[in-house]
């Protein structure tokens, strides 16, 4: 399955600034230490930046942690931005019960216009298990 989530990367990061194998290699990884799934993970990437390739310049950040109207989070690198990224999320949405898209969008993106924002990471995952692409 990893082969496949890698492969389907690769082909659609196009010129996108994040290296799709090392995210997936971190995603698995830490998938290992904190429960989250690398699916959710990469879900959530491709809502919040298009996989990588609408973010602000030289952040590292492509999840939209702690972008907000209060400023913007950036990270040195990818490792420190997956890391805590990854690590918030189980932190402050699985360990308290937020699983699902809908769930986790009630505090990540709470003013999601129409549940928009669930929806974008609900049709990724559909994509990824699919293979449908």
């Amino acid at each position: 399955k990893a082969a496949q989530i890698r492969a389907a990367l690769f082909g659609l990061r196009d010129s996108a600034a994040i290296p799709f194998g090392q995210a997936l290699d971190f995603a698995i990884a830490y998938s290992k230490k904190t429960g989250v799934r690398p699916a959710l993970i990469l879900a959530i990437l491709q809502q919040e930046s298009n996989l990588g390739k609408l973010m602000p310049p030289n952040c590292h950040n492509a999840w939209g942690w702690g972008i907000h109207s209060a400023g913007t989070l950036c990270f040195d690198n990818w490792h420190e931005g997956i890391n805590t990224f990854i690590t918030g999320l189980a932190d402050n949405y699985l360990s308290y019960g937020l699983h699902t898209p809908e769930e986790i969008m009630t505090k990540y993106n709470a003013t999601s216009p129409g549940g928009a924002w669930a929806n974008g990471v609900n049709q990724f995952l559909k994509e990824l298990q699919t293979g449908q692409w």
